[in-house]
């Protein structure tokens, strides 16, 4: 039934090689279907209207990055590289929101020879670049969704150091790909999807400070675009 409901994650799954023990679609996402179907769509409703916002070329070259890693599973972290690719589309469907009629996904050859954005937008009025960066959830979250029963969580902590010195390498990093691309535009944009620990879903605070964090680092010509999933 997942078919009728999500039909890009149904697309790629169609393609993959859906007998691999590894395959993401029918080890982990049908029975996430079956069994919790709510809590699946709450989870995943936002990426599909995502994917299903792209054209078709740019699903075309978004399909041909993530094909491959439906069926790689990472030992500790799964899935997540399947992931950090289809949230490109978080950034495809913010360009979109903003106006840019022509959106088009860096070819990858280009970003192979030099590391350039994820995106490019063009409309009447601008054209804006914008790459799409993820982190996700921390080793300390990981070994802990290992443990029964889970551990009492400290809501009165704020962002960890880790957290924050990834957050910046990872806009820093970005903005050096942005000013490298030779194509003249008027905004840069960071997307910096936020895949979260448990503390992001029951601390405003914590969400607070983020956003504040990416307020710091905007500067003209050059934005910084927090997308949390679980918001």
């Amino acid at each position: 039934m997942w078919q009728n409901e999500f039909p890009r994650f149904y697309e790629l799954y169609e393609l993959s090689d859906q007998s691999h023990p590894d395959n993401y679609f029918a080890k982990v996402f049908q029975k996430h279907f079956t069994y919790e179907r709510e809590l699946t769509r709450m989870s995943f409703n936002p990426l599909e209207n995502a994917l299903e916002r792209l054209d078709s070329e740019a699903w075309k070259q978004l399909k041909e990055k993530a094909l491959p890693l439906v069926t790689q599973k990472h030992p500790r972290r799964q899935w997540s590289q399947l992931f950090n690719h289809l949230y490109e589309a978080f950034g495809y469907e913010w360009l979109s929101k903003q106006g840019y009629t022509d959106i088009e996904f860096v070819a990858r050859h280009d970003k192979q020879a030099k590391r350039t954005p994820e995106l490019f937008g063009k409309s009447s009025t601008s054209k804006a670049i914008l790459e799409v960066k993820t982190i996700n959830c921390s080793e300390q979250e990981i070994h802990r969704r290992k443990v029964f029963p889970p551990p009492v969580l400290d809501l009165t902590q704020g962002l960890s150091e880790g957290f924050k010195n990834k957050f910046l390498d990872d806009i820093r990093n970005a903005r050096e790909q942005l000013e490298k691309f030779d194509v003249p535009t008027d905004r840069k944009i960071v997307l910096i999807v936020i895949r979260t620990d448990i503390e992001f879903w029951c601390s405003e605070k914590i969400c607070r400070e983020i956003d504040e964090m990416a307020l710091k680092l905007c500067a003209p010509g050059f934005e910084v675009v927090v997308h949390q999933l679980v918001r």
